[in-house]
């Protein structure tokens, strides 16, 4: 099994979780999955995952559901969602229990 490890910042802009999503984003080529418990992504992110949907490419991304803690964590989350559903991103809520991935 292969792993790759990448460093985590906290700070917004630029970082190595950053140039990894954007490096991997611009190199997929049939499907990219991503999951967060507190999706918050720049506009210039949801941009270039709309690119991806752009070039043929499915996205699909995965969220907390009704069950997420704090609530607050949720409403963030979907003040992006319009532009991303208008995009071509597929958009799931996370339903059975809190979703909590990292």
């Amino acid at each position: 099994m292969s792993v790759q490890t990448i460093r985590a910042a906290s700070e917004p802009g630029w970082n190595d979780v950053a140039l990894a999503m954007h490096g991997m984003l611009d190199l997929a080529s049939d499907r990219v999955r991503i999951t967060s418990a507190y999706l918050r992504p720049p506009q210039h992110f949801v941009d270039v995952l709309v690119a991806t949907v752009g070039r043929g490419v499915t996205v699909q991304v995965l969220t907390p559901g009704p069950h997420a803690e704090p609530t607050v964590a949720r409403w963030i989350s979907q003040h992006m969602y319009d532009d991303l559903l208008a995009g071509g991103v597929e958009l799931w809520n996370y339903q059975r229990s809190m979703h909590h991935a990292k």
